[in-house]
Parts: structure tokens; C-alpha cells; sequence
């Protein structure tokens, strides 16, 4: 049987920032890089940064289970195979990315308050009356 590694002491590790960041995160497209960020940091834990993984490597999709998609590239690594078949990490990057999913999801529904921040943070909106 196959050594089987765990992730869940490095997910505590990141679980703290990647939350506080994907609340802050007023637009999707933050949050996907939020998810790239916090992804990468467990990756480099057993990959050390070989290869080097960049954002299409490591992509949010709010549309489906599982919620993301990981590059041919990436997955091909006899590394990063060994490490993906045999520990629990896609269960600790499916939970992070249901987590973006849904903020995504939240902004979407309330995109009219996200405007409304946005115009009164850059003096847009509409005119005042005096």
C-alpha cells in the first residue's frame, strides 16, 4: 500500500488568510486569484516550486463539481501525481474552492451593492442634488 501524506495541517495554516482575503475580495476575478494564491502555497509544499505554477495551472470554475481545474501540464508531473493520488489533497482543494465558489456566487447576487461601494470609493454615481 502506498504511503498515504496529509494536507490538513497545511490547510489550517492557510485556511485563516485564504478566508480573510476571499471576504475582503470584491470581485470575482480577485477571488480567483485569492484561490491561485492560496493553491500554489500548499502545492509548494511537496513541489517546492518545481515546476513553477502559474495562474492557468490552477483555475476556479464556478460553473461545476469539482470547482477546479488543474493544467495537463501540472497534473503530468510524476511528482505532483504521486502526491495527488495518494493524500487528501483534492478533498483540501475541492473545500477551498466550494468556499471561493460561494463568495463568488454571494457577490453575484449582490451586485448592486458591490457597485454602489465601488462608484462611492472612486466619487462615481449619480449626481448630487443641492
Amino acid at each position: 500500500m502506498a504511503k498515504q501524506f496529509s494536507f490538513t495541517k497545511y490547510e489550517r495554516e492557510v485556511l485563516p488568510e485564504f478566508r480573510k482575503r476571499v471576504n475582503l475580495a470584491e470581485t470575482a476575478e480577485e477571488i480567483r486569484n485569492v484561490f491561485f494564491q492560496a493553491v500554489r502555497s500548499l502545492f509548494d509544499v511537496f513541489l517546492a516550486g518545481d515546476p513553477p505554477c502559474e495562474p492557468l495551472d490552477i483555475v476556479l470554475r464556478e460553473e461545476t463539481a469539482p470547482h477546479f481545474q488543474l493544467s495537463a501540464r501540472l497534473r503530468g508531473q510524476a511528482n505532483f501525481k504521486k502526491v495527488w493520488a495518494n493524500s487528501d489533497l483534492p478533498k483540501v482543494v475541492e473545500r477551498m474552492a466550494a468556499a471561493a465558489v460561494h463568495r463568488c456566487r454571494h457577490l453575484g447576487l449582490h451586485c448592486e451593492k458591490t457597485d454602489a461601494k465601488i462608484r462611492q470609493q472612486t466619487g462615481g454615481g449619480p449626481a448630487r442634488q443641492g
